[in-house]
């Protein structure tokens, strides 16, 4: 770090924000599709468990008629077969919803209660879906070992050759030995947990635009600003290096530009100290140099009179031998 410039620091730093922030973005959207789906995920078990509670209670309304029945019998109201024919009949009649029925199977296999068809009084152990799997038996297995069972399974709608999806519940009563049950196609539940599923991702993706703009926006006022403070940083200092090597080979009269001085920040103000230091030195340097002049100028003057001070004193050597020579030519 220490033999890098500022200007490579300072873009160093902003790489830094910008992958920072891209991270960040990367991050929140992943969090936001994480908590949609889990939103989508907690709403379909509502809608699953709410449907299953429906038909649950559907069925123990029509175990609650067999109980009353089983008490009518205990009481001697009815024989048992004469109970059972009517409370057969009885749930064979009752409806709920739009297409809600029930169907009551023995534990062999035997169905009592099927809408009135030729099915009843036949064994439908074997019955299956379209995939194989023998879903009849399953449930009836399923409620005599736990009392109550849910399962799904796949079978064409009536009038219908497409299989869809369908969801049933069934109770053990066991005074009748009898399985009771019901259920309904769930295509719908599909439906309306896709059209959830559509309606969530498209607010989501509108979020995610929305904070991708707001994020873009800042994303480029920040590189511009990282820019821009990087310039406002390198420039002054590169000015800062210049003069002062002028400065270090001896040049003072390069005078600090005014938009340079009136900045308000540590530029500013080094630019300042350094145009005070370039004004005092520059300065001193050439009372220096007048100085110098002057002393020269003295010095010059010095050797002139030195000179003509010895040729006054030679003139005046002269004069004695001269002398001497007369008086030896007088002698």
């Amino acid at each position: 770090m220490k033999n890098l410039s500022v200007r490579v620091k300072l873009t160093v730093i902003g790489v830094m924000v910008v992958i920072f922030m891209v991270f960040s973005v990367e991050f929140s959207i992943s969090s936001m599709r994480a908590i949609d789906e889990r939103v989508l995920q907690e709403e379909e078990a509502n809608i699953r468990t709410d449907y299953d509670n429906s038909i649950r209670q559907q069925v123990e309304q029509a175990i609650s008629l067999l109980e009353s029945y089983q008490a009518d019998i205990d009481a001697g109201i009815y024989t048992r077969e004469e109970g059972m024919r009517l409370a057969a009949q009885k749930v064979r009649g009752l409806r709920y919803g739009e297409e809600g029925y029930f169907w009551i199977d023995q534990s062999d296999g035997v169905n009592v209660v099927l809408l009135g068809s030729e099915t009843e009084g036949t064994n439908r152990l074997d019955v299956k879906d379209v995939t194989g799997y023998e879903m009849v038996k399953d449930f009836i297995r399923g409620a005599v070992a736990e009392g109550s069972y849910f399962c799904d399974y796949l079978y064409p709608k009536e009038g219908g050759d497409e299989p869809m999806p369908k969801r049933a519940y069934t109770q053990y009563f066991e005074p009748f030995d009898w399985v009771v049950g019901t259920g309904s196609y769930i295509d719908n539940i599909e439906e309306q947990i896709a059209a959830s599923t559509e309606t969530a991702n498209l607010f989501t993706n509108r979020r995610i635009q929305i904070y991708l703009s707001v994020c873009a926006a800042f994303a480029i006022v920040i590189v511009l600003y990282l820019i821009a403070a990087i310039l406002n940083i390198t420039k002054p200092l590169r000015y800062v290096g210049e003069a002062l090597q002028g400065m270090s080979e001896g040049d003072f009269s390069v005078k600090v530009e005014e938009a340079v001085l009136k900045r308000r920040d540590d530029f500013g103000k080094l630019c300042k100290i350094l145009e005070k230091m370039r004004t005092g030195i520059g300065g001193l340097v050439s009372d220096v140099a007048q100085e110098t002049d002057l002393t020269t100028k003295s010095v010059n003057g010095i050797l002139e009179n030195m000179t003509h001070l010895n040729t006054e004193v030679e003139a005046v050597s002269a004069t004695p031998i001269a002398l001497s020579a007369a008086m030896e030519e007088t002698a």
